[in-house]
């Protein structure tokens, strides 16, 4: 019936239960253990951003992991498969953990190049790798350029990650800046993108002038656009504040007027206006460029 129908589809689907869930729902369905084959699949790989730096550690290879714990819609504590194993390993049995490593999304740019990295939570860890890199450069004599880091967080007791590192790399003359949001340490959440505001004139000026290239990692939602949002807004703020000879990465409008003597059979109010481009506008088209130039670097997951 219709009404059976839709709340098969509330169980199945609204709720979404797993395969697991189901089974628990109805402890008398006992299925044959061939058909697990076909109802569970393959496990899939799990991807993550090595968080070391070849140069400052050696063979070692460096995750940086949150170990995934929530609660479903059904209020049933789900717990994350990958990251459960990894944490409930002992490092004095010497476990053997199977790996493969492959290209990522996004490489470290050359070290005269300033870098503004964003990067909340986990998506610290690929920035952890560039800067330990850029650390063991510059201490080989290497000069490298300026760079600032944007690290967003729950709070700052209980998951700052790297905290300590953070201040090294600011002592050791690899980062610049680092500035935190905590997002839960006030009664408003405060995020990357409310950082990047915050210190909109440095932000712009350092892209703008400095030509820093931008690089953004984290969880595919709202941030990856919410970010674009602030440096559009950054740029847009900086070209009203002091616009620059031609305009950010668009076309500038052609400046050539009409002589005041114009004939009678071509009138001076007959020619067109050209189109005018708002601050905002040009700061997209800016942002555009840099994507198609190199210069604005993402890795995102869901």
């Amino acid at each position: 019936t219709a009404q059976g129908f839709d709340e098969l589809y509330d169980y199945n689907n609204r709720s979404k239960r797993t395969s697991l869930d189901i089974l628990t729902d109805f402890p008398s369905a006992t299925p044959p253990l061939s058909y697990a084959f076909d109802l569970f699949g393959r496990l899939t790989p799990r991807l993550f951003s090595l968080s070391s730096s070849p140069l400052l550690h050696g063979p070692q290879l460096h995750i940086s992991m949150v170990v995934v714990t929530y609660k479903s819609i059904i209020r049933r504590v789900k717990k994350g498969l990958c990251s459960t194993w990894i944490a409930s390993l002992d490092a004095q049995d010497h476990p053997l953990v199977p790996v493969f490593v492959k290209n990522g999304t996004m490489t470290l740019p050359p070290p005269e190049i300033p870098l503004l990295l964003i990067g909340p939570g986990t998506g610290c860890a690929i920035f952890r790798s560039f800067l330990h890199e850029r650390l063991a450069l510059k201490r080989s004599g290497v000069k490298i350029a300026k760079s600032i880091f944007v690290f967003g967080c729950r709070s700052k007791e209980n998951d700052y990650l790297y905290s300590s590192e953070w201040k090294l790399l600011v002592d050791e003359g690899v980062l610049s800046y680092v500035f935190v949001a905590f997002s839960r340490q006030q009664e408003k959440k405060h995020y990357v993108q409310d950082e990047l505001f915050l210190h909109k004139e440095l932000i712009a000026d350092f892209i703008l002038r400095k030509n820093a290239t931008v690089c953004l990692s984290g969880r595919r939602e709202k941030m990856p656009e919410a970010v674009r949002k602030a440096l559009v807004s950054a740029i847009a703020s900086d070209y009203l504040a002091a616009p620059p000879t031609e305009t950010l990465g668009a076309t500038p409008p052609s400046t050539e007027t009409s002589s005041p003597m114009t004939s009678a059979s071509t009138p001076a109010d007959s020619t067109p206006a050209a189109p005018s481009i708002s601050p905002e506008e040009q700061a997209e088209q800016y942002i555009v460029n840099m994507e198609h130039s190199g210069r604005y670097l993402t890795e995102t997951w869901s």
